[in-house]
């Protein structure tokens, strides 16, 4: 599990780091559910590494972080694929990891109901986007969708972070 997810993730960036220029304050992780759940829990065990992350529907480990990393999440509260509640408690985990304002304030993207914490120590914001969207490309029913637009939010965050 875990362990060896987390040892598969500091190869990778060991490995790349070697090979390229790499600059090793502005490494982010993203992910849809399960991946999701593998990017909330290298940012929070790898938070001393990674700088970001940005998620949609996923939970994450139940542990001490290793350090604050800003953190992107978003999820449909009529998924039936993956817990909302997950998605709300790794939130609830980065908020006070990051030392954040405990009340949060609305933020774009308005269209996902964002709301972020502000605040927070070293500009580790934490945004929570509990968004509608419940349909998928074709326009079918899909509440555990990627919501559209996402993908360019989550480039805008990254960028935002200091």
């Amino acid at each position: 599990g875990t362990v060896r997810d987390v040892a598969f993730f500091d190869a990778i960036v060991e490995n790349v780091a070697a090979q390229y220029c790499v600059d090793m304050d502005r490494i982010f992780v993203a992910g849809h559910s399960l991946g999701a759940w593998m990017a909330n829990t290298v940012a929070c065990l790898r938070g001393d590494v990674v700088r970001g992350s940005a998620t949609v529907g996923g939970d994450s480990a139940i542990t001490d972080c290793a350090g604050p990393a800003a953190a992107l999440l978003s999820h449909n509260p009529k998924d039936n694929l993956s817990p909302f509640k997950s998605t709300e408690r790794a939130g609830g985990m980065r908020t006070p990891e990051n030392a954040c304002a405990p009340e949060p304030d609305p933020a774009e993207p308005s269209a996902l109901s964002c709301a972020r914490h502000r605040g927070c120590d070293g500009g580790n914001d934490v945004v929570w986007c509990p968004h509608e969207i419940d349909t998928d490309h074709r326009g079918e029913y899909y509440p555990h969708v990627w919501p559209r637009g996402f993908g360019e939010e989550v480039a805008k965050f990254f960028r935002s972070l200091p």
